[in-house]
């Protein structure tokens, strides 16, 4: 009986099936291969001997992206570094006041004290009422040494200051 089942079945079935050969991979494939093994190798090699600028470029592309923290960080590198390059110091205004306009309390801060005292690049005079708002959203981010001048200018002294300076 089991013969007569197996001559009822196609003859393809008696066969032991062969395993396909494989083609070869196209040009394409070969080229994305290499392409992602020479990125591989370049950004291996961009890791080992530039490793310390990693956390800047990190900072950059965040801040670009919108992060207000990442900006106050930018700011502040760039303020480290103000005496290596004169546009140094345009950079650490301009991230500095990103920061605050994302609502960056410490930047805030940094933005209204580096304003009173006069010590930012462009020399713009703020209106009181924009240091006090810039102050007062450094309070409400939990920066309290932000409170004595925010009194400071509650009571006027902030434009006085400013012509002083």
């Amino acid at each position: 009986m089991a013969q007569r089942k197996l001559a009822r079945l196609p003859s393809y079935v008696d066969r032991v099936p062969l395993p396909r050969k494989c083609k070869p991979d196209t040009w394409l494939v070969v080229g994305v291969e290499f392409l992602l093994v020479f990125m591989a190798a370049c950004i291996g090699l961009f890791v080992y001997y530039r490793s310390h600028d990693l956390p800047f470029y990190a900072a950059k592309f965040y801040a670009h992206l919108g992060s207000s923290t990442a900006q106050h960080a930018l700011s502040l590198y760039y303020l480290s570094r103000f005496d290596e390059h004169p546009d140094n110091a345009v950079l650490a205004e301009h991230w500095l006041k990103r920061a605050a306009e994302g609502g960056h309390g410490v930047a805030a801060y940094n933005l209204a004290v580096a304003h009173l005292r006069g010590d930012l690049p462009s020399k713009t005079t703020l209106d009181p009422s924009q240091v006090h708002s810039l102050l007062s959203l450094a309070v409400r981010s939990g920066v309290h040494e932000a409170l004595g001048p925010l009194y400071l200018c509650g009571h006027g002294q902030c434009s006085r200051n400013q012509s002083s300076g």
